[in-house]
């Protein structure tokens, strides 16, 4: 969607907003279809006993991990998106791209809880046994990105929209006129 309306704004080509309200809905769609396989991985995961403690984490006692979980992807990655994306009084270009934009922040939200959340939370690798070492043993891990993460990660995207961008710009995939109806 993103990349539609970029190619269409370089290539001043205008925006085909038949084409932008489908977008702008099969994107509500698959917003409200991710929360809901979101929801039923995290109520899989409180069935297990094993998990208890590891949900509890990410989802109420883990510091920043909980706050991104349920302001980061559930406010601003999916109910605020879902509203703009499905509310016709929010129909405009700039509503759609604040709503896009918003989907990616969630996105990343996500990402950060499950990879870093995941992992800073620390795992009884032997149940029913006592591991001992002198290397943090039960100590919830902090993490923060270097400078090099932080420029590895953010030319990764960079590289990703580059590549978006010249296909977009090269290869037909922008309509090139009006979309026809079908009969009947």
């Amino acid at each position: 969607l993103l990349a539609m309306m970029l190619g269409s704004r370089l290539g001043q080509a205008p925006v085909n907003h038949e084409i932008l309200a489908r977008l702008r809905t099969l994107l509500a769609y698959f917003v409200i279809a991710v929360a809901f396989f979101v929801a039923i991985d995290h109520l899989t995961r409180l069935y297990a006993a094993g998990h208890t403690g590891v949900e509890r984490f990410l989802l109420v006692e883990g510091g920043i991990y909980p706050w991104l979980f349920w302001v980061g992807q559930g406010l601003l990655g999916t109910v605020i998106p879902v509203i703009l994306l499905l509310t016709p009084r929010f129909a405009g270009v700039s509503q759609t791209v604040f709503a896009s934009l918003l989907v990616l922040l969630g996105a990343f939200a996500q990402l950060y809880v499950l990879i870093i959340g995941g992992q800073a939370f620390p795992m009884d690798i032997f149940p029913g046994y006592i591991e001992k070492s002198t290397y943090y043993d039960g100590v919830v891990a902090g993490y923060a990105p270097s400078l090099p993460e932080l420029v590895l990660g953010l030319g990764g995207i960079g590289l990703a929209a580059l590549i978006a961008l010249v296909a977009v710009r090269v290869l037909p995939f922008l309509p090139q006129g009006s979309v026809k109806q079908p009969a009947g």
